[in-house]
């Protein structure tokens, strides 16, 4: 039996040299590693910016000197990584697009509530000097972006159309977990809560419902 004890910082770091290490544990933490990144506990995508701080390794007293299998210890390490990285309040990323929009005054209204709905988040907003053309650039969760340009070209008459460029991955900084339980946090978030919660919405374009 062999226990890990790992903390999530934010490459795996063992606080001791890897040469005091059996080298057969060294390789076993370099591929639970890898095995432990490539699907992440929440919608098992792979993790980015993450690091774990291996503290200690400990050789049950029953099982010195047996012969461990690197598969059973691959396994072992593994499941300690998974669950340092599940306790450590995760978050999920999502993919954003860069949008170009440009819309006469009188729909700029209508296109702002669009981009409102879908979770968009305007970033400048610039008229064309000399006309009444305003040149619009917001980010758009990819996730949210399906059927968006019909949708801003229905509401706007035919007078606004969309440019979406991948810009970058964002940090979704709701608790993907959290759910209001007491009558006041039911009271703020409202009881269709689960359908409007970012994380889970990302959650469930993954097919992922618990």
């Amino acid at each position: 039996c062999v226990c890990v004890c790992v903390c999530v910082c934010v490459c795996v770091c063992v606080q001791r040299p890897l040469s005091s290490l059996d080298p057969q544990v060294t390789n076993a933490m370099y591929t639970a590693f890898q095995m432990a990144v490539e699907k992440g506990p929440l919608c098992e995508e792979p993790l980015i910016g993450v690091a774990l701080a291996v503290l200690d390794i400990q050789m049950a007293k029953e099982s010195q000197g047996e012969k461990i299998l690197s598969g059973q210890l691959i396994q072992v390490v593994r499941d300690a990584f998974k669950e340092a990285i599940h306790i450590h309040e995760s978050r999920l990323v999502e993919p954003m697009y860069l949008v170009h929009l440009h819309c006469n005054d009188a729909m700029l209204r209508r296109l702002y509530a669009v981009i409102g709905k879908r979770r968009g988040r305007i970033i400048t907003e610039d008229v064309i000097e000399g006309t009444q053309t305003f040149v619009v650039k917001c980010y758009l969760p990819v996730e949210r972006s399906f059927g968006f340009a019909s949708s801003l070209r229905a509401r706007t008459s035919g007078m606004a159309s969309p440019q979406l460029v991948f810009s970058h991955w964002e940090i979704i900084p709701e608790d993907p977990y959290f759910v209001p339980t007491t009558a006041e946090e039911k009271e703020e978030f409202g009881l269709p809560f689960l359908s409007q919660h970012s994380p889970r919405q990302v959650f469930d374009c993954h097919g992922h419902s618990g």
